[in-house]
């Protein structure tokens, strides 16, 4: 036995009987969370809240401040809390205020607890990992078969599969998620599959590509076009990597029949042609001054009205809507009242001005490029995911975008950026 994996057994010898069967319990509750994120926020929450109860318990306090010391980029989910907790101070509308850092919470919990607590994460965050992928196969499964039985009750044909009663919300409202945010969910799944390591069995690779097959098939009918962009944009870097690598015909060959396959399927999906020809026809009219601007741009537009007015320190966290509503308003787009900006990062700057925009930026950015340096793959795909489709989504300001990114954040900052092995095979996951 290596004289480190002697030490940390001896170690784990002399801890108190209760804080061994604790770290039982932590490791349980997170299989628990990341199989229940999917499914219900209620429960999800109530599981989460056991999962931080104990992460307190696993390590002494002295030991957690000492690991968020040394762990700065852990103080950057609280130090956002804390900037839009300062933002309720000055807006008007309390009430949601104190309603939008009870949804908050997690930025700071997840952090300051589960990051600095202690648990085997050779073993414990791999097998996550597993029960990540198979949760989300099952929901998709779920959701598919829930959809096609609704419908054939309803007496809708089958040859209907592409078109709005197999898609988009129809199709993850069974689980009560947002096709944005499944697709994340996906999208993340996906990258942990294809990044595996250790497969090298025939069958093993056969499986591995047809559950990515399957996969990327539910994004596209999940309807989510900033994740669709993500997958096309991947996938062709995934393909262009395998052919720089191989460098033969059977490459050629096949990146050419991924990308046919993926435009054909994406083409005579109705939610997608019909959503990325209505967002190109509008952006081309926005742009000629020739018609009604798409609610996006509309969104951005009056998000940098706002911006504009109150550059510095914003509105206020909960006074965001105030300026966005004048501006629908004014442009008779009454549709949109009580709309977000739909961006995160212009979202964040009406509600808290620029010291919050640099914030959540690096919130967003920093676990990437950290990442990157490392050489952590899958980790650094994943946060990148945040990174764009913060550009068209409020990620931070619906309750499962803040659990899921603050519980990977935490994670990575944590536990993987503390392992002494620069590549560690538990990067790959």
């Amino acid at each position: 036995m290596a004289p480190q994996e002697n030490a940390l057994k001896m170690e784990a010898n002399n801890k108190p009987t209760w804080r061994v069967y604790n770290g039982y319990l932590l490791e349980y509750s997170i299989y628990a969370f990341v199989i229940t994120y999917l499914y219900t926020i209620r429960l999800s929450n109530a599981v989460a809240l056991v999962m931080l109860f104990f992460a307190l318990l696993s390590n002494p306090l002295k030991d957690k401040w000492a690991k968020l010391k040394s762990r700065k980029e852990l103080m950057l989910h609280p130090l956002y809390f804390i900037l839009i907790s300062i933002g309720v101070l000055y807006s008007t509308d309390m009430k949601y205020g104190v309603s939008f850092i009870d949804r908050s919470i997690p930025f700071f919990l997840m952090s300051a607890l589960l990051g600095t607590s202690e648990f085997n994460e050779k073993r414990i965050v791999p097998r996550a990992a597993m029960i990540f992928v198979l949760n989300t196969i099952v929901a998709a499964l779920y959701c598919l078969a829930q959809n096609v039985i609704f419908f054939r009750e309803n007496h809708v044909d089958f040859k209907r599969f592409f078109d709005w009663e197999y898609s988009y919300e129809h199709l993850s409202d069974f689980i009560g998620l947002h096709p944005t945010y499944f697709s994340i969910v996906v999208l993340s799944a996906i990258i942990i599959l294809i990044l595996l390591p250790g497969i090298t069995v025939l069958w093993q690779k056969i499986v591995r590509v047809l559950l990515v097959v399957f996969l990327s098939f539910f994004i596209i009918l999940l309807g989510s076009k900033i994740c669709i962009v993500i997958l096309f944009a991947y996938s062709n870097v995934a393909l262009l990597l395998y052919l720089k690598r191989k460098k033969n015909l059977k490459a050629i060959l096949l990146y050419v029949f991924v990308n046919v396959a993926l435009f054909t399927i994406a083409f005579n999906t109705h939610v997608i042609y019909w959503r990325f020809a209505m967002a190109y026809e509008t952006a081309k009219n926005t742009l000629n001054g020739t018609g009604q601007s798409e609610y996006r741009f509309m969104h951005w537009k009056c998000a940098s009205y706002a911006i504009r007015q109150k550059p510095i320190w914003g509105w206020g966290t909960a006074d965001s809507t105030t300026p966005l509503n004048e501006c629908y308003r004014a442009s008779n787009m009454t549709e949109l009242l009580d709309y977000n900006a739909h961006n995160q990062y212009l979202d964040t700057w009406v509600k808290i001005g620029l010291p919050g925009l640099i914030i959540v930026f690096l919130c967003l950015a920093a676990p990437f490029y950290v990442a990157v340096r490392r050489g952590d793959y899958a980790f650094a795909a994943i946060f990148s995911v945040y990174l764009v489709v913060a550009l068209t989504e409020c990620i931070f300001t619906v309750q499962k975008g803040i659990l899921l990114h603050s519980f990977i954040t935490s994670i990575y900052f944590g536990h993987i950026c503390i392992l002494a092995k620069k590549g560690d095979p538990l990067s790959q996951l």
